[in-house]
């Protein structure tokens, strides 16, 4: 969404010069839009629970109720690891398919334009995150496979 954001404060300066610019940016702001949009439904669709697997509110030591006891299991965000590891699956197929797409779009990577450029680093940036999350929530598990 910031992405979208950003071109559309572009698209707005630049409406005056000319109403190529006018569309290819605006062209663009809306692509990036959608694929924002896209990828809040994935993850809506990544923390759906089965039964099974109710998320639990996280309690801390401040706002347990009284005569609560300490619980034995991790204080944190309330989300499982398997549904961390669902939507790091979904965050990786998304990255997958914009990298099959931007492949079969520009067969030639040595005649990228600026633009172009930026949208390959963009996917290298998002690969990159999906590694760092993956490798983080593996450490988070101890040997047996339950949090820690």
């Amino acid at each position: 969404m910031n992405l979208a954001g950003e071109k559309l404060k572009e698209h707005s300066k630049e409406v005056n010069e000319t109403a190529k610019a006018e569309d290819e940016i605006g062209v663009e702001a809306y692509r990036l839009q959608n694929e924002a949009l896209a990828r809040l439904n994935k993850l809506l669709e990544a923390l759906k629970m089965d039964g099974s697997a109710a998320m639990k509110p996280a309690r801390s030591k401040g706002n347990r109720a009284q005569g609560d006891e300490p619980s034995s299991q991790p204080e944190g965000d309330g989300i499982p690891s398997i549904v961390e590891l669902k939507l790091l699956r979904t965050m990786q197929a998304d990255v997958n398919e914009r990298t099959e797409a931007f492949s079969r779009d520009h067969l030639d990577l040595k005649n990228l334009t600026e633009p172009e450029k930026t949208q390959l680093q963009e996917l290298h940036r998002e690969q990159q995150e999906i590694a760092d999350l993956l490798e983080e929530l593996t450490n988070s598990v101890d040997s047996n496979g339950e949090p820690p």
